[in-house]
């Protein structure tokens, strides 16, 4: 996590997501990282978007962003935009289930 208190990754997580040991152990600080992120989205122009609700972020399953994300930075003592900390993203893995399981009304 670059904040010198990562745990072994296991071999399940590297399996499931490709990230060796080495790229953990050698990763800039989370506090490091959500400020250039941030940085990004002010580049961007999204930063009012994304906090009046204009724009939301798109994950790819919810775990990282609506669960980890939130703990992580709490645990680091770090605050989060509201619209970053909290669960107001799309989650295209339940968008995609919807649409294609016959559940979608279109």
């Amino acid at each position: 996590d670059g904040d010198g208190a990562a745990r072994p990754l296991s071999t399940f997580c590297t399996n499931l997501t490709g990230i060796t040991q080495e790229q953990v152990d050698s990763a800039s600080p989370l506090a490091e990282v959500v400020s250039r992120f941030l940085q990004w989205v002010a580049s961007c122009g999204l930063t009012e978007a994304l906090a009046d609700g204009s724009a939301l972020l798109i994950a790819h399953g919810g775990w990282d962003l609506g669960d980890q994300l939130p703990i992580e930075a709490a645990r680091k003592q770090l605050a989060l935009p509201a619209w970053l900390g909290s669960r107001t993203y799309s989650d295209l893995k339940v968008l995609f289930a919807l649409e294609y399981s016959g559940a979608s009304s279109t």
